[in-house]
């Protein structure tokens, strides 16, 4: 019979794959992404840097769509 070792919560075990890890979110102006990033910024307070992939759409700048999710 084999036993299983667990060493932490699976939460703490995501928080630590993730501090300070670089992490490319791609669509993230969209609903699911926008959910997605305000997920990562509240649950995962030590990831290194959130890196985002925008590009721009109906004579919106890459910046101006950023700042509308923000």
């Amino acid at each position: 019979m084999s036993t299983m070792n667990i060493s932490a919560p699976p939460k703490l075990q995501i928080l630590n794959f993730f501090e300070g890890k670089r992490v490319l979110l791609t669509g993230c102006t969209g609903f699911i992404g926008k959910v997605m990033l305000e997920k990562f910024l509240r649950s995962v307070p030590k990831v290194g840097t959130i890196y985002l992939l925008v590009r721009e759409k109906r004579n919106k700048t890459k910046n101006a769509r950023v700042q509308e999710i923000l």
